[in-house]
């Protein structure tokens, strides 16, 4: 999906916010989806209200869901790819793109690994980890 309404909040009212969305697994019995986003905009909260506005808010988010007492907020950046005026290019000093990566919070892990497929996209996204 690409989602690209405006975002109205904060200081950022009324820009344009680009997001890919991509489902990666649902699990029907609970009604959870773990999604990918990549975004071309950096709006305050863009996330969260896109993914709202496609009816699908953001597990333990207050604003733009439902959250119960104790949930946190189930977003969590895994990768992120960056632009490095500085260097990451080819040659030294080249402009380029920086990518951090890390693991998973353990209570990511534990929600993906009781939906199906779970465990096979914890292997696949520790392999994406150790290639980073």
């Amino acid at each position: 999906y690409r989602v690209t309404p405006e975002i109205h909040t904060g200081a950022n009212r009324g820009k344009q916010a680009i997001s890919h969305v991509t489902p990666l697994l649902h699990d029907k019995t609970s009604s959870t989806t773990l999604f990918r986003v990549k975004i071309l905009t950096g709006r305050t909260h863009q996330i969260r209200v896109h993914l709202s506005n496609l009816g699908c808010p953001v597990a333990g988010d207050d604003v733009y869901g439902s959250a119960k007492p104790g949930n946190r907020l189930m977003l969590h950046a895994h990768r992120l790819e960056i632009d490095d005026p500085e260097g990451g290019g080819a040659g030294a000093g080249e402009a380029g793109r920086r990518v951090v990566q890390g693991p998973l919070p353990e209570d990511f892990c534990k929600a993906i690994k009781v939906m199906p497929g779970g465990a096979e996209m914890l292997e696949q996204l520790a392999g994406d980890s150790s290639s980073a």
